[in-house]
């Protein structure tokens, strides 16, 4: 008789047993980088540091800003109104928010309605702010409440936050 040789055999286990490792580390992979996405943007938006500095500018701005900030945000042209710089119009102390902004670390602070979607349609076609702050504003949620102003505030160390104005 004559012997029959098994070496389809072991050639199909490789083949199984490559392709289950070569799954498990796809998806191991894919956890991996999920995880490492959400570490990232845990330190970089929306700290608990920063959204009690941002509390406390915008408790500084909810005393401090004129009405006319509030009637320009409800202009049709502006998307929103930016007031790093405490010479604006807007502010009434501007010693104190300048002394304000060099203590808390400010770099850029915007105020603008809380429904994004017009501010996130004009950002696409403007390049005023940088990618990182237009990429921190695309995570903001909406929570559908009409009339409420959001204050949105880039710190120097490259974070950034984000509150109701009111």
């Amino acid at each position: 008789m004559k012997k029959v040789q098994k070496n389809g055999f072991m050639l199909a286990e490789t083949l199984i047993v490559s392709v289950f490792v070569l799954t498990t580390l796809v998806v191991i992979y894919a956890q991996f980088r999920m995880i490492n996405s959400s570490y990232s943007y845990t330190f970089k938006y929306n700290t608990v540091n920063n959204i009690y500095l941002t509390d406390e500018l915008r408790s500084y701005l909810n005393e401090d800003i004129t009405s006319d900030l509030l009637n320009d945000l409800e202009s049709v042209d502006e998307k929103f109104i930016e007031i790093s710089y405490c010479q604006s119009k807007y502010i009434n102390n501007t010693n104190y928010c300048n002394n304000l902004f060099d203590i808390l670390e400010i770099n850029q602070v915007l105020i603008t309605k809380d429904d994004l979607t017009n501010l996130k349609e004009a950002l696409k076609t403007t390049r005023y702010l940088d990618e990182k702050m237009i990429s921190f504003i695309d995570t903001i949620k909406y929570d559908g409440l009409d009339n409420t102003y959001r204050i949105i505030v880039s710190y120097q160390d490259g974070t950034y936050a984000s509150l109701r104005l009111n």
